[in-house]
Parts: structure tokens; C-alpha cells; sequence
């Protein structure tokens, strides 16, 4: 019984292939429950050829995939000759080459949008080139660049029409919706020539003139320009200094606008309206101070007076900056920031101080004073403030700064401070480094015979070059003392550009360390010691 139905299904499937049904003939000689007939052999013998000859057909019709099933069929009937193994070979090679003229035609598509969505309009065309003419996003590409090309064109042809009337601005705005709406193309960039040169003259002019408000917003508006021409930079820097100009103005910072007015005439551009502001602002910065000089400058707030040189916080009435002026509220100093006695052996000793605020006074005075000086001044006579980079003198007591009188004032290197009888040194000896340095002559010596105090904020460098902060006579050592999570450490700079730097050791308290040929000893310090004898 089971073996009729066998026979019946071969049968059926000679039936199929003498009806050239080849896939149905197919389905039976693959069947695993026929294996064992004998007939199956011969029905597997007839399929081959016909498989084989279908196999030419699809791939002398570039049906490459087709022609490839037909192969792997023979392979499954275990029929493949060497004629189909030979068409097994070119097939697979057809294949690659078709695969390969698929991915260059993805290719040269993805290229040629891409560069579309980029506005890079001219190279478009160039490689739409290189897409087959029988792909149909071709047509649809070369649509769009046709009607971007179009709105561009229109753009500079208003831009052109903008700068014959001297409208500068309108021109740099039609310009630039050109180029960022629609994409670049050869008239956009010819134009831009142009429009560079325009955009110089109505600059220089409208400086010269005092036309400023103009100036800064056609400054604004040209980035794109400035971008494609590095020259032009030059105007980005004076409208920084311009619109600083205008806020130090704002905020009645004469020291600060007298200093912005100096670096705008620096830069060679002669303007009358820029001779005038000088003049006022020394005229009004020099009243000023002769009225904060005067008896009233003592009792009037500081919130209320008119900063000179001092930063924005001052006139804001910041706290901490109102301490540092008048040594009124709370303290702003943190515990965690005591100062520290430093000693260097054959250098001196040296008071670090971390806080952004150090009070000044006579020895002896107040408790609440950071630097005490054995000299003939008020018990709290000035402070330093530090605020970003800067330092800043705010005196109490009679003070000059090289030989001016100052209230308030921005400290530079080497300003010479005398405060009462006290006189001392400012230094900011190091470009590399934010901390700043006040050093005292031999009659001024704080207790504990220190000469210098260190205002640390992020490094000190310690070494024999004139760049230190603490500069040493004897060795070669070059140091840099930092704050690590309330640590204080050392680590050896390399000399002459040598060997990397050391790792980082800590500066025990108490204890003398040796870095190098430099010994150091790290105390703390107490600004009310006396010497037990005295």
C-alpha cells in the first residue's frame, strides 16, 4: 500500500516535468520520505538537465538570482556537473559586478543629496552626473537644485540692488538668507568680494562718525563675512570694546571706562568723538575721586558710591565686597582658609593666605586682621580683594598707589603701596599663575619675621627664576605648592624643558621636607604672636 502511493507520486511528478512543470517535478525529488525508490534516481536524472537549462536562460536574461536558485536546486539534487558549476562561477561574478553597480549608484545618489543638504549647490550638478540617468531621484534632485538656484539668484540680485543704494545691512541680509536658506553658489561667493569691501568702508565710517549703535549691530550681523575673511575680526574686537565701554559707563565705572577708551585709541582709528570721551571720563573719574578723597568718602555707603575701578559687585553692594571696603557685616572668609606660615630655609618666611579678602592693619589692633603691620597706620586700614583674576586695593586710611592718593583702585605688577608709614610691594610675577604676592621692606616685617605674604590662589611657584612667587638663593629646585582637598603639596618642575614633572608629595604640618635641594617648613599662623620675650 505504501509503496503504490510511492509510485504514484513519481509518476506524478514525470507527469509534471514531461508538462515542463519543473518546480512541481522539483518539489517530489526533494521529498525525504521517496528516498529509497529507484525511480527517484531516475526522475532526479531527468530534472537536471531541464534545471540546467533554465539556469542559462536566467542569466543570459541578467536574472542572476533566479539563475543561482536553479544552481543550488542541482546542488540539492546532487546533480551539479561541471557545466553547472562553470555557469555556477560566471553567475556569482555577475553578481558582484551588479551588487557593485548598485552601491555606486546608492553612491553617487547619497553624494549628490548630501551635497544639496549642505548647500553646496555648484558641485551638485556635478555629481548628478554620476547618477544613472534611469534613476528616478535623479529628476527629482536636479528639480530641487533648479529652484534653489533660482531663489539664490533672486537673493543677490536684491542684495546688489541693496549696496548700489548703500544699504550695507540690507545687502548683508540678503546675502546671507542666499547662502544659509538656499546653499552657495559661484554668485554668492563672487558677490561676497564685494560686499566685504562695503562692509569695511560703512564700518570705518560709521566709527569714525560716532555712529556706534549702527557699528555693533552691522558687527553682529556679519559673522558669515567674518568667517570667510580672518581681517575682519579686527572690528569683532572693537565692538567688544564699544559695548564694554557702554556698560562700564552704565555702571559709572570711570577706572574701568577710562581703560576700555585708552585700548579703543590704541588701535589706530582716529575718531573725535572717541578724544572727547576720554577727556570727560578722566575729567568725571578724577572729580570723583577727589570727592571719595574728601571727608564725605568716609561715611558715605558703599552701595551708594560710584565704583572706581572696582568690579561690577561693588556698585551692587555684594557683600563681600562691602567687607572688603569697609570691614562691615558678616565675614565672608571660610574657617578652612587660615592662613599658613611658610618657611623657606636661606629664603625667609611667608604667610599664605587662600581667602579672596585680607584685612590690613597696625599690629596689635584688631583680632580680626590678616596682615598686621608694625608701622604707623589704623588698626584696619585697607583690604585686599580678589574678584576672577583681579586684586583690588579698597583703603580705609590714608593710602597712595605710586604716589597718587587711591581709595579704590585695580592693583597691577609692581605697584608701590604706601599705607600710613607702611610701605610694600604688589607683584603678580607669573603669567601662569593667579596668585599675587605683597612683599615689605626690612622695617615692616610682620611677626614671626615674615617678609612677603603670599595671596594663594591656585599655585606658587618657588624657585631662583625672577617668575616666582617666592624666589630662592641658593639650589636650582624650581617648585609648585598647590591645595589639593585641603591639602597642601609640592611637586619639582622640570628644569629646561627636561624630564616630566614629579608626582605630587604632601607638605606635612609642622615637619621640614626636602623637594630637590629646596627644604620647606609648613606652620600654621597666628597674626597675634609675640615673641616670648617680649
Amino acid at each position: 500500500m505504501f509503496a503504490r502511493g510511492i509510485s504514484s507520486k513519481v509518476q506524478a511528478a514525470q507527469s509534471a516535468l514531461a508538462d515542463g512543470r519543473i518546480d512541481d517535478a522539483y518539489r517530489v525529488a526533494i521529498d525525504p520520505a521517496l528516498r529509497g525508490d529507484r525511480r527517484l534516481d531516475a526522475l532526479r536524472d531527468d530534472l537536471a538537465r531541464p534545471l540546467l537549462a533554465r539556469a542559462r536562460l536566467h542569466a543570459q536574461a541578467g536574472r542572476y538570482r533566479e539563475a543561482m536558485e536553479d544552481l543550488d536546486r542541482l546542488g540539492a539534487l546532487s546533480r551539479e556537473s561541471p557545466d553547472a558549476r562553470e555557469l555556477r562561477q560566471v553567475v556569482m561574478n555577475m553578481l558582484t559586478e551588479q551588487q557593485g553597480r548598485r552601491a555606486r549608484r546608492e553612491d553617487a545618489f547619497e553624494k549628490a543629496a548630501a551635497r544639496l543638504r549642505a548647500g553646496q549647490l555648484d558641485s551638485v550638478r556635478v555629481a548628478l552626473d554620476e547618477v544613472p540617468a534611469d534613476d528616478d531621484r535623479r529628476a527629482a534632485l536636479a528639480s530641487e537644485l533648479d529652484l534653489r538656484m533660482r531663489r539664490s539668484d533672486q537673493l543677490i540680485e536684491q542684495a546688489r540692488a541693496a549696496l548700489k543704494k548703500s544699504d550695507v545691512s540690507a545687502a548683508l541680509r540678503f546675502w546671507e538668507e542666499a547662502r544659509s536658506r538656499h546653499g552657495r553658489t559661484a554668485s554668492t561667493e563672487s558677490f561676497a568680494s564685494e560686499l566685504v569691501s562695503a562692509y569695511r568702508t560703512a564700518l570705518e565710517r560709521w566709527f569714525v562718525e560716532g555712529r556706534l549703535d549702527r557699528f555693533v549691530g552691522l558687527v553682529a550681523a556679519g559673522g558669515a563675512l567674518h568667517a570667510m575673511d580672518a581681517t575682519l575680526r579686527e572690528y569683532r574686537t572693537l565692538a567688544e570694546l564699544v559695548g564694554q565701554a557702554g556698560r562700564d559707563l552704565a555702571g559709572v565705572q570711570f577706572g574701568a571706562l577710562r581703560e576700555c577708551l585708552a585700548r579703543l585709541n590704541s588701535v589706530g582709528r582716529r575718531a573725535g568723538w572717541l578724544s572727547d570721551a576720554q577727556k570727560a571720563v578722566a575729567a568725571a573719574a578724577q572729580a570723583q575721586e577727589s570727592l571719595l578723597a574728601s571727608a564725605l568718602g568716609l561715611v558715605v555707603p558703599l552701595e551708594k558710591t560710584p565704583a572706581i575701578g572696582m568690579p561690577p559687585a561693588a556698585a551692587r553692594g555684594d557683600d563681600t565686597v562691602r567687607v572688603a571696603a569697609f570691614g562691615a557685616g558678616g565675614d565672608a572668609r571660610e574657617a578652612g582658609d587660615a592662613p599658613m606660615l611658610l618657611l623657606v630655609d636661606g629664603t625667609g618666611s611667608s604667610v599664605l593666605h587662600r581667602r579672596d579678602l585680607v584685612r590690613i592693619g597696625r599690629a596689635g589692633g584688631e583680632e580680626s586682621i590678616d596682615v598686621p603691620i608694625p608701622a604707623d597706620l589704623q588698626s584696619h586700614h585697607a583690604d585686599i580683594v580678589r574678584h576672577g583674576e583681579d586684586y583690588f586695593l579698597a583703603a580705609l586710611g590714608p593710602t597712595t598707589v605710586n604716589g597718587r592718593r587711591a581709595t579704590r583702585v585695580l592693583l597691577r605688577d609692581g605697584d608701590r603701596i604706601t599705607l600710613g608709614s607702611a610701605k610694600l610691594t604688589f607683584r603678580k610675577p607669573s603669567e601662569r599663575s593667579e596668585t599675587a604676592v605683597l612683599t615689605f621692606g626690612d622695617r615692616y616685617r610682620l611677626p614671626q619675621d615674615v617678609d612677603r605674604v603670599v595671596l594663594l590662589r591656585d599655585t606658587c611657584l618657588i624657585g631662583p627664576d625672577a617668575s616666582c612667587h617666592i624666589r630662592t638663593r641658593e639650589g636650582d629646585s624650581r617648585l609648585v605648592l598647590f591645595v589639593r582637598d585641603g591639602q597642601y603639596s609640592v611637586r619639582l618642575r622640570p628644569q629646561n624643558g627636561g624630564d616630566r614633572p614629579q608626582e605630587a608629595r604632601p607638605l606635612p604640618m609642622g615637619a621640614t621636607s626636602e623637594f630637590g635641594d629646596v627644604r620647606l617648613t609648613l606652620k600654621a599662623y597666628d597674626v597675634r604672636w609675640r615673641p616670648e620675650h617680649a
